[in-house]
């Protein structure tokens, strides 16, 4: 609607609620509306209107999308996930459902499911390739694992030679992995595993997030290792694993 490309979006929510009025069925009326709303941040009304969209149309894969960002807006994630998901099954073969779902658990620091789903958004669409290789880099960060994040900027790099803010970005991301690589080179973790889960996979997983949290949080009443406390956090216990977490905050003081 032309008053929506002008930005006049609360007159173009009225004329889309008197269109609704005539016909309560308009599939892109509803869809329109929902937009409407919420370039006002009014995310409640368009989820509502995204949710009676997908009643119309349930096959809509970019109607599923949009509503797994009412969902997020509203730190609805559960439901965001489940909206994202959703998409997925209705359009197995699209690459945008896995890329925005791989994005979106980055956000949640979810970084072993991320690389997942950006692996499958690029699989299915080499359209994705640049897009998932940056997000899988950003991913592998949240992992402590910089050297593959390293690579997978410069895989993301070699597809756009000219990009001067990912340049910039596989420079630091460089830079942080010899820092790294220098810090490792003389740490361990000093578990192999916390309650059988071993370390790596703990921060695969959760991401460095985790390297915060304390063996009684981790591990409930399961009695501390030797020369440890309940107290102790997976810093001290991993780190190795954790050793990217130690350098991020060493160099914030």
């Amino acid at each position: 609607m032309a008053l929506r490309s002008q930005d006049r979006e609360a007159e173009a929510i009225g004329a889309y609620r008197t269109a609704l009025s005539i016909e309560p069925n308009d599939f892109q009326c509803h869809s329109s509306l929902a937009g409407a709303h919420g370039a006002l941040g009014q995310y409640a009304d368009e989820k509502r209107h995204y949710l009676a969209a997908i009643r119309l149309k349930p096959h809509d894969v970019k109607a599923h999308l949009n509503l797994a960002v009412s969902h997020s807006s509203l730190d609805e994630l559960d439901e965001a996930e489940a909206a994202y998901l959703a998409a997925g099954r209705v359009a197995p073969t699209d690459g945008r459902p896995p890329l925005n779902l791989a994005r979106f658990l980055v956000k949640l620091q979810r970084p072993a499911e991320a690389v997942a789903a950006f692996r499958l958004a690029a699989t299915l669409d080499g359209a994705n390739e640049k897009d998932a290789m940056l997000g899988e880099g950003t991913a592998r960060a949240q992992q402590g694992r910089l050297e593959e994040a390293t690579a997978s900027f410069a895989a993301a790099l070699a597809s756009d030679p000219g990009d001067g803010q990912l340049q910039a970005s596989f420079d630091a991301m460089s830079a942080q992995a010899a820092a790294l690589a220098s810090v490792q080179a003389s740490t361990t973790n000093a578990l192999p595993d916390i309650c059988g889960t071993p370390c790596q996979d703990v921060v695969d997983y959760n991401s460095l997030a985790m390297c915060e949290l304390t063996w009684e949080a981790g591990c409930g009443d399961a009695p501390p290792p030797s020369h440890f406390s309940k107290e102790s956090t997976l810093q001290e216990l991993c780190g190795y694993s954790c050793a990217y977490s130690r350098l991020t905050r060493a160099g914030q003081q």
